[in-house]
């Protein structure tokens, strides 16, 4: 009988740290403030490639990086031109 006490106990304090912890979560992911980053602004593509010219388009993903600063150097350089995806976790490091 106490052995099945005990049990019951242990149940249901279980449940109760479920109940929190989703509790918890809950509250938490409905008060995350997101980060508001202002659009870029608008270029309009007004620039026209003949079908023999070789075009590559570059992106980068994932950044920025340990790397963004050398390829932006790069491509200033090279008069480059590249797509970079920004981690938004990362957004404030540009």
């Amino acid at each position: 009988m106490i052995v099945k006490l005990r049990v019951n106990v242990m149940i249901k304090r279980v449940f109760q740290y479920i109940i929190l912890f989703l509790t918890i979560t809950m509250y938490a992911s409905s008060h995350a403030g997101a980060t508001t980053i202002p659009p870029a602004e608008h270029h309009p593509n007004t620039e026209t490639t003949s079908s023999t010219k070789k075009i590559a388009y570059l992106t980068f993903d994932d950044g920025p990086n340990k790397y963004t600063t050398q390829i932006l150097n790069i491509l200033k350089e090279k008069n480059g031109k590249a797509t970079f995806f920004v981690i938004g976790g990362k957004s404030s490091t540009l």
